[in-house]
């Protein structure tokens, strides 16, 4: 699931709601909000997954400690595997780099990658079999 670092919100709401037809729902995570952006009729994702299927993308604020002040507006993909220290062997194998090795998350595991033009992503298994 790609993330959304933003520090207008409302504004990426309105935006990506009519360019995508997304809407949003918004709650409060106990350290700050997050808002998870579903596209009506979409199913993606696996079953059992911690949210709704239809739910395309994440967006959190950049305010307070999430984002140092001269932080740009950016997206973080985030790809969905079988194998994550596959796949972070395999990027290696083909030039890229692992950023951070398989880490698990609360939701799964993740690794953080680049491919040989340093471009950053993320690959993720989620549930409890990761």
């Amino acid at each position: 699931m790609s993330q959304l670092n933003t520090r207008d919100p409302e504004g990426a709401k309105a935006f990506y709601g009519a360019v995508f037809g997304w809407e949003s729902d918004t709650f409060d995570m106990g350290e700050g909000e997050i808002t998870l952006w579903r596209l009506p009729g979409y199913v993606g994702g696996e079953p059992g997954q911690p949210v709704s299927r239809e739910v395309v993308a994440v967006m959190v604020p950049m305010n307070g400690n999430r984002s140092p002040e001269h932080a740009s507006a950016h997206w973080s993909v985030d790809f969905w595997v079988d194998d994550v220290d596959a796949a972070a062997d395999m990027a290696t194998e083909r030039g890229g780099e692992v950023k951070m090795w398989p880490f698990y998350t609360s939701v799964g595991k993740t690794a953080i990658l680049t491919d040989p033009q340093g471009a950053t992503f993320s690959v993720s298994k989620v549930g409890p079999s990761a």
